[in-house]
């Protein structure tokens, strides 16, 4: 039977009031580029929903002839998982061209969210070589250890808000549409489920995470399998269940112990 590693993308909305990237290539001057309104998901697949991709069409478009290849690796972490480990690498890689670029992070144009990609908002030098990450994206988390339960929930009452229908509560809607999923996460380590323990990388935690999608978030759920390394999407827009949003309920497996587990349950809306 194969092992999964969780994985989970949360929805990162683009507006006009953060789709800012101030960006210098070459001589300059420096300009804004914007990222197309959209909902987007750090999967680094060049599809119409990855943000890398529209962050590579928006910063595409100025004077310079260079191109650019903006990727998220999914794959970053090895096996197992390390706690010291980023949740994922967001880079900006010149593909093309002679200019070299800067990312203006600290610039005020700049209102789109970094962090999604991993990246802070700080000023880049002037470059010819990538910009990579050095943080968790806050796009993503992923645990250190592989699941203890990766399984649907049947139990005739669905209580979730789904933000794309409303924001309307929907107890007993299971036979209307709603389907479950539960996934019991094990052995993870503090650092990754608290932000006070890692106060360098607050988004490679549980907790950071939480803080984002607990408003009922759509997010996209997939597992990583240890035995082949490949990923595998657990179909699309989950939000997570009410209780699993209420609070946070890591419990540690033994007295003293820093790691912690916890059951967490997502509904998904499927079209009768």
């Amino acid at each position: 039977m194969s092992a999964y590693y969780p994985i989970m993308r949360r929805a990162v909305v683009i507006t006009t009031a953060n789709q800012g990237i101030r960006f210098l290539e070459g001589a300059g001057p420096a300009t804004t580029r914007l990222v197309a309104v959209g909902t987007y998901y750090v999967l680094g697949d060049g599809s119409a929903a990855d943000l890398c991709a529209a962050v590579k069409t928006a910063i595409e478009v100025g004077a310079s002839v260079n191109t650019y290849a903006v990727t998220a690796d999914p794959n970053p972490f090895s096996t197992p998982v390390a706690a010291t480990d980023a949740n994922c690498i967001g880079s900006i890689t010149r593909a093309s061209g002679a200019d070299s670029f800067q990312l203006l992070g600290a610039n005020v144009l700049t209102t789109f969210p970094l962090h999604a990609l991993g990246l802070a908002a700080a000023d880049t030098a002037l470059l010819a070589t990538p910009i990579a990450s050095t943080l968790s994206s806050s796009g993503w988390w992923v645990s250190n250890d592989v699941l203890a339960v990766d399984e649907p929930v049947e139990d005739g009452d669905v209580f979730g808000e789904d933000p794309t229908r409303g924001g309307v509560i929907l107890p007993g809607a299971h036979s209307a549409g709603w389907v479950r999923h539960r996934w019991a996460v094990q052995y993870v380590r503090r650092d990754r489920t608290w932000v006070e323990a890692i106060a360098a990388d607050p988004d490679r935690t549980w907790q950071a995470f939480w803080r984002r999608i607990r408003e009922g978030t759509v997010m996209r759920l997939s597992r990583r399998n240890v035995d082949t390394g490949l990923e595998e999407a657990l179909g699309v827009e989950w939000v997570a269940d009410v209780v699993t949003r209420r609070a946070i309920t890591a419990v540690r497996l033994s007295p003293g112990s820093p790691i912690y587990s916890w059951d967490l349950v997502f509904n998904q809306w499927v079209t009768p």
